[in-house]
Order: structure tokens, then C-alpha cells, then sequence
């Protein structure tokens, strides 16, 4: 862990402070109209929680954060294809998908799939299997007890706090892993749960948008991946490493 300096502790502790004045500010309020709490509460502790968390690792890091892909780098796999494969098993109807999920994937790993053609099967495929939000959730855990033998812990034992996962692959499906990354800073193609849309494709240079939205004013000290497709982030690191069978390997740039 980094030994911090006495500056960054009284920096931290006034970012703490802030968010406990927030919260008795909030408590005052929801004393006059009750019926705010129970509504209010979770989504304000979970802003509060994501902004505090932004501004610790702003001040620990000097602004600096490393940033590691999850597919083929944390996770032995494809975690989208194995998690379709856990869905084919619960709805057989889904098998007709079987080759093109297939096709896809071999393009994907040529470099070959556009971002609007990888965009356009998700959807269908996305709509297809998501049915409503408890339906995804009740999925998602059981996938997570059945798959998480394949989580590198070389990986595992390398993330910290304050790290950054960046993905194509569904954020909810990575969030489903929990306290085993030990992060909750998780950048991933997004969801309505609700109507099994897909709303964003976070993929090739979608992953450096979707990055620099979440964290305008962090840069990238290290960046681990499996693959060329995540160039634009390759090339925003002031170090990358390829992560190939095992081995990590620094990009030449």
C-alpha cells in the first residue's frame, strides 16, 4: 500500500468531513418530510460514496490511477460468452444465437468487428436475455458462484481500492463479482435492466470516452490488457502491459 504524506491525510479527512456535513445537512431535512428517506437515501449515499472515493484517489495517486481490462486479463475468458453459455442452459431457445455469437467473437479477437456491427448483435442478444432486473440479478449471482474459479488471482492480489476496470463487457455482470476485486471503480457497457436495452457499448475507443467522462482528471499510470483493441487507452498510459498466457509484457510505444 502507498504511504501516504501528512498533507494527503488532512486532505482526506476534510473530503470525510464534508461528506458527514452533507449527511446531517440531508438527516435535518428528511426530519420535516419524512417520506424523503426511505426514497432519497440509498441513491445519495451511493453519489456521495462514488464522489469522496473519486477525490481520496485523486489526492493518494497525485492524480494517476492504474486501469486493468477484464476479459483475457482478470478473467480466464470471455466472461460475455461464458455468461451467454450459462444463459443457453436456463433458455434453450437462445442456442440459435450459438453461431453467431461465435462468428462475433472470432472477429472480435481479429480486430475485424466494427463498433456499430458489435453494437447491433449485442442489442438483439441483450433483449433477448434480460428480462426484467430481478431476472438479470438472480442470473448474474449464480453465473459469479459457478464462474469465479476463473479469476486470476496473480490479478486479484495486484488490485487495490483505488484501481479502475474498464470492460466491454456489461458493468452489472463485472459489479456482480463483489468484494473479490476489491474495487468499485467499474467501467462497463450499460444496461436498462428494466427493458433489456443496451445503452452504451463500451468498446475500442468507447472505452477511452466512457473512461475520461468517469475520470476527467485522472490520467493512467499503468494499464493492463489482453488486447491491441483497447489502443486508445494503450497509447493514454504512461506505461501498458499485454497480458498474454500468464505472461505480462510492457508495450513499446
Amino acid at each position: 500500500m502507498k504511504k501516504l504524506k501528512p498533507w494527503q491525510i488532512v486532505l482526506i479527512i476534510i473530503f470525510y468531513s464534508f461528506d458527514i456535513a452533507y449527511l446531517i445537512v440531508y438527516l435535518c431535512k428528511c426530519n420535516k418530510r419524512p417520506l424523503l428517506f426511505p426514497l432519497h437515501f440509498p441513491l445519495f449515499c451511493a453519489t456521495l460514496n462514488k464522489a469522496h472515493t473519486k477525490c481520496v484517489s485523486f489526492v493518494v495517486y497525485g492524480g494517476y490511477m492504474r486501469v486493468f481490462d477484464f476479459d483475457n486479463t482478470i478473467y480466464d475468458g470471455e466472461s460475455v460468452f461464458d455468461f451467454f453459455l450459462f444463459c443457453v442452459k436456463k433458455q434453450k431457445y437462445l442456442l440459435k444465437y450459438m453461431p453467431l455469437m461465435i462468428k462475433d467473437l472470432i472477429l472480435y479477437k481479429m480486430r475485424l468487428l466494427t463498433e456499430e456491427k458489435l453494437y447491433e448483435q449485442a442489442s438483439r442478444l441483450t433483449k433477448e436475455i434480460v428480462k426484467n432486473r430481478e431476472h438479470a440479478d438472480a442470473y448474474i449471482e449464480e453465473f459469479w458462484r459457478l464462474n469465479s474459479h476463473k479469476l486470476k488471482e496473480e490479478f486479484l492480489d495486484m488490485i487495490e481500492e483505488s484501481d479502475i476496470i474498464i470492460t466491454a463487457s456489461p458493468a452489472i455482470l463485472i459489479e456482480g463479482v463483489g468484494g473479490k476485486l476489491k474495487t468499485k471503480n467499474i467501467i462497463g457497457s450499460e444496461i436498462d435492466l428494466d427493458t433489456g436495452e443496451l445503452k452504451f457499448m463500451c468498446f475500442r475507443s468507447n472505452k477511452a470516452k466512457a473512461f475520461n467522462n468517469a475520470y476527467p482528471k485522472v490520467k493512467i499510470d499503468e494499464f493492463y490488457t489482453d488486447s491491441l483493441n483497447d489502443m486508445p487507452l494503450i497509447n493514454a498510459a504512461e506505461k501498458a502491459f499485454l497480458v498474454k498466457k500468464g505472461r505480462i509484457t510492457p508495450i513499446e510505444k
